[in-house]
């Protein structure tokens, strides 16, 4: 079963990177121009090459270049550009993969290849289209929790089996990356002020007209204080 979805937001941006930042395992017919399209929304879709007849594409992979070391918190696929549900286009993509990211400090020849890659979430199965995914519908896939990578490769492991040519191993995709670092907890609540206590012993003190007036009450209730300097 896919991963349970993180409790943090999940993404803030959709990374659909040029074609000129993706690497392919193979293209169905060697053929770039037709079947090496990779970005979401594109004219096509990328078709994995010497597999794409075969029932399972294995050695196949899509290799994303984030430019940079970005938060990733899952990726987003989408089958291969349809006109209408009814032609054999709008079959061809793929169900399920699985997805490996660079490993930290494993950026090789100045920034354009990877030496170690490591399975996100432990090899899980993530999902793509299906059956029931509207026409160049999009899918989002969470990871249980962000990995931080310049390199990722998507792996794909099982395609459509609907239609005349469900036989085609076809993709293309983004990803979802957060842009800044997740918002650190709220602070606790302050504890309640406390309550101001009084004493009842203390002088008392007020303002009058012409100035601060204090006094006390002696025995017998003579007053004794002071106001404006006079005694009285």
């Amino acid at each position: 079963s896919p991963p349970v979805p993180p409790m943090w937001p999940p993404y803030d941006d959709i990374y659909n990177p040029l074609e000129k930042q993706r690497m392919y395992s193979d293209i169905f017919n060697d053929d770039p121009a037709r079947y090496g399209w990779s970005m979401l929304d594109s004219i096509d879709s990328w078709i994995a090459g010497t597999q794409g007849t075969t029932t399972n594409c294995n050695g196949c992979w899509l290799q994303i270049d984030l430019g940079m070391p970005r938060r990733v918190s899952g990726v987003v696929t989408q089958g291969r550009q349809a006109a209408s549900a009814s032609t054999n286009q709008a079959q061809h993509y793929v169900k399920e993969f699985i997805v490996r990211a660079c490993a930290p400090g494993a950026v090789t020849l100045g920034g354009r290849s990877c030496a170690n890659w490591i399975n996100v979430d432990n090899g899980a199965t993530f999902l793509g289209p299906s059956d029931t995914t509207p026409l160049n519908g999009k899918v989002n896939a969470l990871f249980s929790t962000y990995v931080e990578t310049r390199f990722l490769r998507i792996f794909p492991r099982e395609r459509s089996t609907t239609g005349a040519g469900a036989w085609f191993w076809a993709m293309r995709a983004g990803v979802l990356v957060i842009q800044s670092p997740p918002s650190p907890p709220a602070p606790p609540a302050p504890p309640p002020s406390p309550r101001p206590t009084f004493q009842t012993n203390s002088p008392a003190v007020w303002r009058g007209s012409e100035g601060i007036r204090g006094g006390r009450r002696g025995p017998e209730g003579v007053e004794f204080g002071k106001f404006g300097g006079t005694t009285w």
